[in-house]
């Protein structure tokens, strides 16, 4: 059988949302008769239409056609005190069928709050207690996003069907507003999540004393409805009781707005609103104080253990440090190992005929011309035996990653054991106690947010792709820098472009996510996250930091790079300069690649080598490079430089491992406003 009450529920809720529809077009009262007929003939036909659908529906559902759980009454005293506290008993009368309505109900309560202007406002609520059916029940309370839910019932009895009443009894506060001219209640009854109908709601508001009530409003709908089905049942001096008169579809709720005179509610104090404030924002307060300390902590342990010691004096210099390979050069000056430090390795060891390198259009191949150590770094040791092994040559293409990489996986090794915390130190167990605290910010900023599920979801995301994107930034900076270095030849501006281009959509998405988080988290929140990412960066690049020999090394260097890079008219005002000779341009070679200066090394004999190519007896060929190019300046350096590294750094890839392409207030009222 058709059950009766919910055909008339959705038939009321039906003339609502129709007759709503023909008010936005209702005409004005000068318009001709004929029209104000037509209007009626709107009304009658949107009744029959909306009859005749819910009717169809009623037949041809299953669960429409049986008595279904709903909420028959929801009926809510609210007793203002003058201390501004609220003690509310809200009686909610529901039809239970043992489908959601089991082992009880559940009402969820509001307490965390952002206003118009930003500002977190947190208020209490405590239940003081819960009854069905006149009898005590069991329930327990539990935190969601952004407020409490009340859960009436146990999870081991199971209701009844049929009808029954649950009355729920809580204090809570900070639900006043308090304005120039009067007070006033702005108060959520019903709350607007509900999944079941509403029939009927009303609330009996009480004021302290008498003083009348001066105004009222009510809303009724889904949230921000501005709709007003309801009337006034009894109004006194103190106190009114307001009803709905249609019932509330489900996710719809029953709000009002009740003002009274000022001074009948004790007005907070000053130390009371700060009091408040400090507990709105204590999660941002604990955040902000974090913040410093962490700026402090690092900046004390920089003082005592990041400042590198003051440089020496600079002289150019016409040979490399004693102590130290083209490697090892490399990984101090770089403070760790990059890609170059094995090209100026090999490089090295083919000045030394210990090695043969061969260039084929884009690929390189080395020969070992002699198996003997003497002479050789532990370095050059460690790569030699990796690369060489079973044979006397191999191709630094895919095929051979395996052999590549031990030989990248053993020079790291040793330059970790031989320069590592000798020539500087990296001082990473400072950093430890930083993240840790660095972490517990990032809590304090979570949950000070009003949905802290949310928050932390875009949080912990936002912090991987960031330290993608910052490595991606980090590469597109490196490869454009070997673009622009002077000389550089066209494979390095393609491959930063390439960079470039796959880079920008993950900035894209970066930039998506935070704006999701700025909307997530409050607005000092994305200030603490921005100075925290800034903060470790920055830190963990400043308490790195030369000792005293490394700090000789770098002036070493510094004066052989100037050496390196002098122009011809500075040369001559040299003491005692060596004569540059092909092999004193072998013997520094590595070391150019070292400091990045290869181009203007080579530069330096250009007009050495032409001149000697155009002489009969005297061309000039390296005896451990070959080209199919032929043999220039310029693409000699390039091709030694950039080129055979990162030759290196794709070869060391196992085949199929990566992809092969290229590639406020003042708006009034609303359903669901207020407090409740």
């Amino acid at each position: 059988m058709i059950n009766f009450q919910f055909t008339i529920f959705c038939f009321s809720y039906s003339r609502q949302v129709f007759s709503a529809r023909i008010q936005t077009h209702r005409p004005r009262e000068n318009y001709t008769s004929g029209l104000r007929g037509q209007e009626n003939f709107h009304q009658v036909l949107s009744s029959l239409l909306c009859l005749l659908v819910f009717c169809s529906v009623s037949f041809f559902s299953p669960n429409i056609g049986q008595a279904r759980e709903r909420i028959t009454a929801f009926n809510s005293v609210v007793d203002v005190l003058g201390s501004g506290q609220l003690v509310v008993e809200e009686t909610i009368t529901v039809v239970s069928e043992n489908e959601q309505i089991r082992h009880g109900i559940y009402r969820d309560f509001p307490t965390d709050y952002i206003d118009s202007s930003g500002k977190n406002h947190i208020v209490d609520f405590s239940v003081v207690s819960v009854e069905r059916d006149n009898f005590e029940e069991s329930f327990h309370t539990k935190k969601t996003g952004n407020g409490v839910r009340v859960y009436m019932g146990s999870k081991n009895v199971l209701v009844p069907p049929g009808v029954h009443t649950y009355t729920l009894r809580y204090k809570t506060d900070r639900q006043i507003g308090f304005f120039d001219d009067h007070d006033e209640l702005y108060w959520n009854v019903t709350g607007n999540h509900w999944i079941f109908p509403i029939e009927q709601a009303s609330v009996t508001i009480s004021i302290p004393a008498p003083g009348g009530i001066r105004k009222f409003e009510m809303f009724t709908g889904a949230v921000g409805s501005r709709d007003s089905y309801g009337k006034l049942v009894r109004q006194s001096s103190d106190s009114i009781t307001l009803a709905t008169t249609e019932p509330l579809p489900p996710q719809s709720g029953f709000t009002v707005v009740v003002s009274w005179p000022k001074g009948l509610v004790k007005n907070p104090g000053a130390l009371q609103r700060f009091l408040w404030s400090f507990r709105d924002s204590l999660f941002l307060i604990l955040a902000v104080l974090g913040t410093l300390l962490l700026f402090v902590y690092y900046f004390i342990n920089w003082q005592r253990v990041g400042r590198d010691p003051k440089p020496g004096t600079v002289i150019p210099r016409f040979k490399p440090p004693a102590d130290l390979s083209p490697a090892a050069a490399r990984y101090v000056l770089k403070m760790s190992y990059d890609k170059k430090a094995l090209a100026a390795l090999l490089v090295n060891m083919a000045v030394k005929g210990i090695v043969r390198i061969e260039q084929k259009k884009k690929e390189y191949t080395l020969f070992l011309l002699h198996r003997e150590t003497a002479g050789l770094s532990p370095g050059e040791q460690a790569v030699r035996k990796a690369l060489f092994g079973g044979s006397k040559k191999i191709r630094l293409v895919r095929k051979n990653n395996e052999s590549i990489q031990m030989a990248i996986v053993g020079l790291q090794k040793v330059l970790r054991r031989d320069v590592a915390n000798i020539y500087f130190k990296l001082n990473r167990t400072i950093l430890i106690p930083g993240i840790i605290l660095t972490i517990a910010i990032i809590i304090c900023v979570v949950l000070a947010s009003q949905d802290v599920s949310a928050a932390a979801t875009i949080t912990l995301w936002i912090t991987m792709w960031s330290a993608g994107v910052t490595l991606l930034l980090y590469q597109m900076i490196e490869k454009w820098r070997a673009a622009l270095r002077r000389g550089s030849g066209l494979s390095p501006k393609l491959s930063a472009l390439i960079i470039t281009l796959f880079f920008l959509p993950f900035f894209g998405g970066w930039c998506l996510g935070a704006s999701v988080l700025y909307k997530t988290v409050p607005l000092p929140g994305v200030f603490i996250f921005c100075f925290l990412f800034i903060l470790t960066i920055a830190f963990a690049y400043l308490l790195k930091a030369f000792t005293i020999p490394g700090r000789k090394i770098l002036d070493e260097l510094e004066g052989l790079k100037m050496y390196l890079t002098l122009a011809e008219k500075d040369r001559l005002n040299l003491l005692n300069p060596p004569e540059k000779t092909p092999e004193l341009f072998e013997k520094l070679l590595p070391w150019a690649l070292v400091l990045d200066v290869e181009q203007q090394w080579c530069d330096q004999f250009s007009e050495i080598f032409t001149r000697m190519n155009n002489q009969v007896h005297s061309h000039y060929q390296p005896m451990w490079y070959y080209s199919s190019h032929g043999f220039t300046a310029n693409s000699f350096s390039s091709s030694l430089g950039d080129t055979l590294a990162s030759t290196i750094s794709a070869s060391s890839v196992a085949p199929g491992s990566s992809s092969g392409f290229s590639s406020g207030g003042g708006g009034g009222g609303f359903s669901g406003g207020g407090g409740g």
